[in-house]
């Protein structure tokens, strides 16, 4: 970690994330400059969407980015906003419990044994249409079942997504998956999605033309697989990630994690569908019905992630949003998408989708 040294005779200038606000101490650090901002995810439960927002820090944010200079000598701090616009700030964040979706609390609580989860205190108390949305989004999904005693308990596939080690969305795509020909690639996916912000460096011109040998007009989802499998088979994994621009430390952390997850998968022994047709079908596929199959078990698990085309062909909406394809993305269109997050700047748009059939939200 070159960020530590010491004896380094040249000048840093260390970029960092709110990571800067744990009591990480990065010696002789004389200057900090804050933006004042910070990136969130906020679920909505109106429109049930997650957005990844830039939003003003809170005071106690702020102190402690300026608490990073001045550890082990002077410093000084520099916050770019005015006096009045801090003076303005919330003096704490928003607790994560009240921008979150609740689902994957209820549904940890129930497979711990709490029955009238409803009737839980929470430290900080989420709002009743907040609670009653998860709730409901669980026995929409069947991983929970009620009585009308207002009692809930796990169903059969509710206890094999309690058994995983992932979010529900992840967990859903992975058992939609078991006993196909694709489960370590959707398995892949869903490990590249959680390091996907570190997957690419800075890309040149140059690197960018290189990556296009790997475009997907179809799906990014499919395009960042098919990097990941091209550097894991590749002799140089060194020379690859300089020639296409991706973080070598990261697709080594995604492989690790990707084994990890299967192991897990295999120890529990999770069953998913099974037939002697669906087997029979499965025995000589195309790559092309291959990924159509990855999607499909993406589209499974991340359902609520789906999208439908506007009025002008380039817009999409749903429970009233309206976002587009960001600018980065190797998909031109479609009827129905699947993305991974909203971002929202100027507008709110879409990061890494791909296409998906209709007949598979039916």
């Amino acid at each position: 970690m070159q960020v530590f040294q010491t004896d380094c005779k040249s000048r840093r200038c260390i970029l960092a994330t709110n990571i800067a606000e744990t009591s990480l101490t990065v010696p002789n650090t004389t200057f900090v400059i804050d933006s004042g901002f910070v990136r969130q995810k906020i679920f909505d439960p109106q429109t049930q969407i997650q957005k990844l927002l830039t939003i003003p820090a809170s005071k106690s944010s702020v102190n402690q980015r300026c608490g990073r200079a001045g550890r082990v000598c002077e410093g000084e701090a520099y916050h770019i906003c005015s006096f009045s616009a801090f003076e303005q700030l919330k003096q704490t964040e928003v607790c994560e419990i009240l921008r979150c979706d609740l689902s994957s609390v209820y549904l940890t609580l129930i497979g711990c044994g709490l029955k009238k989860v409803l009737e839980f205190q929470f430290i900080n108390h989420p709002s009743n249409w907040a609670k009653k949305l998860a709730l409901a989004q669980l026995l929409k999904l069947n991983l929970v079942q009620v009585n009308e005693q207002k009692e809930f308990a796990l169903t059969q596939l509710g206890k094999q997504v309690v058994s995983l080690p992932l979010e529900i969305p992840e967990a859903l795509s992975i058992i939609k998956a078991v006993n196909g020909p694709v489960l370590n690639d959707v398995i892949a996916v869903i490990c590249i999605l959680n390091s996907v912000e570190q997957f690419f460096t800075s890309s040149t011109e140059e690197e960018q033309q290189n990556r296009l040998q790997f475009r997907n007009y179809l799906s990014d989802h499919l395009m960042l697989l098919q990097i990941f499998k091209a550097w894991s088979e590749s002799e140089n994994r060194n020379e690859f990630a300089k020639r296409f621009g991706v973080q070598n430390r990261t697709l080594e952390y995604v492989m690790n994690v990707q084994k990890q997850v299967r192991e897990v998968v295999d120890k529990l022994k999770i069953e998913g569908e099974k037939t002697e047709e669906k087997i029979e079908q499965q025995k000589e596929l195309s790559q092309e019905a291959k990924n159509w199959q990855i999607l499909q078990c993406l589209c499974y698990g991340f359902r609520q992630n789906t999208v439908k085309v506007g009025k002008d062909d380039r817009s999409y909406e749903k429970n009233g949003v309206i976002a587009r394809i960001h600018p980065s993305s190797g998909v031109k269109g479609g009827k129905i998408l699947l993305y991974h997050q909203i971002i929202q700047t100027t507008d709110n748009y879409m990061r890494i989708v791909s296409v998906l059939d209709e007949k598979w939200l039916q």
